[in-house]
């Protein structure tokens, strides 16, 4: 059996976005750079010659889809079990009020836990099972001290946990190329994992906002682990991260030699907030990151 590609493939921008407004399930159309990125995207994602368009039923997904129907014939199959996450009473609100009304919440939600966004919004946890009702499957995990609120776990818990993880993901889809790492502490424990011994199966790591040092405390011991590291390594780190000052993880990629690959990400932080006056770039940044980790893993054996 031959497996399938699935390339996912994010809106162009909005002026919501430019705002920092959430959306959510809103119906906000393209602005005039969204059409442009979408229109860059459909020139590349083109001469991967799709047979299956599919977009939620939202105008700046449509929109983003139509470009790349026009250009290679295809009909958009809609379905509006492909929308974004709701975000209930958030919808239409200012991120920095977002963190006024329910800083908690808020906390929660940068650390990566599986909670609503809003009282009346959805959870990561429920929209994976929206989105399993329309055939797409997703592989999400937690350390243990996440699932139970407690603690966290010691260093051979969270990396036998990053094991167990990647053979269920292996188990689920033997056929396809396999990637592993994750968000900070995450990529982490994952690269501390792949030191002490190869990850079956596991082609590359991605680190997203790898943390190299505490806050304020500028070191590069905790990358020592990485030269026992045997495959490849794609390092995604804003250059204003406070846990990673970007001259020394440079450093410390320099010293890894073609193990490593690192890709400034304009001045966005640790969390990925980016300053929008000063970034250069247009591209939203996890359209960014979602294509660098596509070109980096199409080289990889």
């Amino acid at each position: 059996m031959t497996a399938a590609r699935i390339i996912l493939w994010r809106h162009g921008r909005t002026e919501w976005n430019v705002v920092d407004r959430f959306q959510g399930q809103a119906d906000v159309p393209l602005d005039a750079v969204g059409h442009a990125q979408a229109g860059r995207a459909a020139e590349v994602l083109a001469a991967y010659r799709p047979d299956r368009l599919y977009s939620s039923d939202l105008s700046r997904s449509y929109q983003t889809a139509e470009v790349l129907a026009e250009r290679i014939g295809l009909e958009i199959v809609t379905d509006k079990r492909l929308r974004e996450i709701h975000v209930g009473s958030w919808e239409g609100l200012l991120g920095e009020e977002i963190r006024a009304i329910d800083p908690e919440l808020t906390r929660r939600l940068l650390a990566g836990e599986d909670v609503r966004r809003s009282s009346t919004g959805e959870s990561p946890s429920e929209v994976a099972e929206r989105m399993a009702e329309a055939d797409i499957a997703t592989f999400r995990y937690n350390f243990p001290y996440m699932e139970y609120g407690k603690g966290r776990d010691s260093q051979n818990v969270c990396t036998a946990t990053v094991r167990a993880a990647i053979a269920a993901a292996h188990k689920s889809a033997p056929d396809l190329p396999l990637l592993a790492g994750g968000h900070s502490f995450g990529g982490r424990m994952t690269s501390t994992a792949a030191s002490e011994s190869p990850l079956a199966g596991v082609r590359g790591l991605v680190f997203f906002s790898f943390p190299l040092h505490l806050p304020g405390k500028p070191d590069t011991k905790r990358a020592e682990h990485l030269s026992a590291v045997t495959v490849p390594m794609l390092f995604l780190s804003g250059t204003r991260d406070a846990l990673a000052t970007f001259d020394l993880l440079q450093s410390v990629c320099k010293k890894l030699g073609k193990k490593a690959m690192l890709h400034p990400l304009d001045t966005a932080d640790h969390g990925f907030r980016i300053l929008k006056r000063t970034r250069k770039s247009e591209e939203d940044v996890f359209v960014e990151m979602a294509r660098i980790t596509r070109e980096w893993a199409s080289g990889l054996k």
